[in-house]
Order: structure tokens, then sequence, then C-alpha cells
């Protein structure tokens, strides 16, 4: 009888266990997906975009410029572009894109 009591206190404690790591679970964050990054030859390689087509959430393009600095574009939801361009003179070295989730 008392190996009973002791499996009926274990199953109590494993189900109040298991039940709180599921309710304190955060939510899942969505994010946008089907990137892809551009460079637009007409400005001497100097312009960049990033688009993404599915999902939620925002992206924008990040460029590394062949003179040391790193400028931005602006967070767009899905379905947009994000540009940013080097100073004139400058070109593109690197680029990318960056999510953010919902």
């Amino acid at each position: 009888m008392k190996i009973f009591r002791v499996l009926a206190v274990l199953t109590f404690v494993l189900s109040v266990a298991l039940s709180v790591s599921v309710v304190a679970a955060p939510a899942a964050e969505a994010y946008p997906q089907r990137c892809s990054l551009h460079r637009e030859p007409g400005t001497q390689f100097r312009t960049g975009f990033s688009y993404c087509s599915y999902g939620s959430g925002s992206h924008r393009v990040r460029l590394h410029c062949n003179a040391g600095y790193t400028v931005y574009g602006r967070w767009v939801g899905t379905g947009s572009r994000s540009y940013a361009s080097c100073a004139t003179g400058h070109r593109i070295a690197d680029y990318f894109y960056e999510l953010q989730g919902d």
C-alpha cells in the first residue's frame, strides 16, 4: 500500500512540473522568410536592398562599405524593400539582411 502512495505522489509532482513548464513556455516569434539581397548596378554598386516575400515580422538591409563603415536600411514588412546606400565614391564591400520577429 505504501508503494501506491509513493507512486501517486510522484505522478502528481511530475504532472504539476510538466504543466508549469508548458504554461511558462514563451510564444514563438514569427520571422520573415524567403529573403534575398540585391545590389543595384546602375549606382556603381553603392546601393543595395533586401526583400522578403513571405512570413511576418520585418527586415532591413545592412551594408558594409569599402571605406570601413556600415549603413542600414529602414525596417520594413514582408513584400517591401529595405534600401541603403554607401556614400558617393564608395562601394558595397559586403551586405546582409537582418530579421526581426513580431
